[in-house]
C-alpha cells in the first residue's frame, strides 16, 4: 500500500505538465493506452491469455457487451459525476 501510495503521488506531480498541455480526453487516451499496452505485455509473459482458449460464445458475447457499457459508467459518460 505504501508502494501504491507513492506512485501516485509520483503520478500526480510528474504527470501535471503533461495534463496541462494536453486535452482531458487526449491524455485519457494515451494513459489509458499505456494501461493496455502494459497489461497485455504482462498477461503475454504470465501466459493469461490461455484461459481465453476455453471461453464458450455466451462468454465472449458478455465480454463485448458488457465491458463497453462498464467503461462508459467508469468514465462517468452514462452516469454523470455529482456536482456539489
Amino acid at each position: 500500500m505504501t508502494g501504491a501510495v507513492f506512485c501516485m503521488a509520483f503520478y500526480n506531480v510528474l504527470s501535471r505538465p503533461l495534463m496541462q498541455r494536453s486535452s482531458a480526453l487526449g491524455f485519457l487516451t494515451v494513459g489509458m493506452g499505456a494501461g493496455a499496452v502494459v497489461l497485455v505485455l504482462a498477461g503475454l509473459a504470465k501466459g493469461s491469455f490461455a484461459a481465453l482458449e476455453h471461453f464458450t460464445a455466451a462468454q465472449w458475447i458478455a465480454g463485448v457487451l458488457v465491458n463497453p457499457a462498464a467503461g462508459r459508467c467508469g468514465s462517468g459518460t452514462v452516469l454523470p459525476a455529482p456536482r456539489g
